[in-house]
């Protein structure tokens, strides 16, 4: 039993890291659409994104293999037949798969002679087909930002839901235990940190998860319980407020009609300065500088501009605290 619940712990470790990876795409995914915002129509954008791969295994080694998914969940699993993908590793209690970002039952599965490896890959798009690229129904970018951070806002509610899972299965913390020691979370955050760490995590998957746990302690409540609870609390309120002011003026602009659209985008623009300006310079850092404005000396910023510039903020705000979206049920009741 207890090799059992180790396997099965190692098999969401791997989970976890695979979602952090996912959730520092979705930043260079930001950091693309900002670039499209200023390119010219036939000018080329790098993207970097993960993609899946193929590969086979040596003879004799069957894997388990979702076909809802299409992804590895158990590689070498020694139950080689679908009526036994119930007693593999990757099932719980209930029959569903612990890798699985949806959960799928046991009889979804199947078993292959190959396993599915994520690969980096990186390509180059004009900017029309760019904001398409992930969406085939979106023409806008405004729409291509709404589509990305709410992407990274469902991949975090998954990553939390992993460690919970992980949790579940830990041999030395319950979830029972959890539940009435908040406290707890702070404790099995910090050795899920060095654990990512034992397992040569890329130095942006520690700080996904470092940033979660400081993000965990402001929707817990916990402030206090961290030595840089206060200061984590302060920034992760700030953060929520810029990304839903974000989001607002994303999904405005986004409803706006032709004509609506063509009055705005040609007469300058202060959206980005007044969105710096309500940053404290501690949480906004040195990379963030004011647009020129509007005087006798200048025709000021067009909307593009403030737009590329509003999806660089929010890139740089991710990166500096890529988890700050787990506070936004948090702040303001909003």
């Amino acid at each position: 039993q207890r090799m059992q619940l180790q396997e099965r712990s190692e098999l969401c470790m791997k989970k976890i890291l695979r979602q952090t990876s996912e959730l520092i795409q979705l930043t260079n995914r930001l950091e693309s659409i900002s670039r499209a915002v200023t390119a010219s129509p036939g000018e080329k954008i790098k993207c970097t994104e993960i993609q899946y791969e193929k590969v086979d295994t040596p003879a004799g080694v069957y894997n388990t293999f979702c076909g809802v998914c299409l992804r590895t969940c158990h590689e070498n699993c020694e139950y080689q037949t679908e009526i036994q993908k119930l007693q593999c590793i990757a099932m719980g209690r209930d029959g569903s798969c612990v890798v699985c970002p949806q959960s799928c039952r046991w009889d979804q599965h199947a078993s292959s002679t190959f396993i599915i490896k994520p690969v980096e890959k990186v390509f180059f798009k004009v900017p029309d087909d760019l904001i398409k690229h992930w969406n085939e129904n979106t023409t806008t970018y405004e729409r291509a930002v709404l589509d990305a951070i709410d992407n990274y806002e469902k991949s975090l509610e998954r990553l939390h839901s992993d460690i919970c899972e992980l949790a579940k299965i830990s041999t030395y913390l319950t979830e029972n235990a959890l539940h009435h020691d908040p406290q707890g979370w702070v404790r099995y955050y910090d050795t899920l940190i060095r654990r990512a760490v034992d397992m040569a995590a890329s130095p942006e998957q520690v700080l996904v998860l470092t940033n979660a746990k400081q993000a965990m302690i402001l929707q817990r409540g916990l402030v206090g319980s961290d030595s840089t609870g206060s200061a984590v609390t302060y920034e992760q309120k700030v953060l929520a407020r810029v990304f839903g002011e974000v989001k607002e003026e994303m999904i405005r602009r986004t409803n706006m009609s032709a004509q609506q659209r063509f009055e705005e985008e040609n007469k300058p623009c202060t959206t980005y300065n007044k969105l710096l300006q309500s940053i404290p310079p501690r949480v906004r850092g040195d990379k963030l500088v004011p647009l020129p404005q509007s005087s006798s000396h200048s025709t000021g910023s067009s909307y593009k501009t403030n737009l590329a510039a509003i999806v660089k903020l929010v890139q740089e705000l991710l990166k500096a605290n890529p988890c700050s979206q787990v506070a936004f049920e948090t702040v303001d009741g909003s």
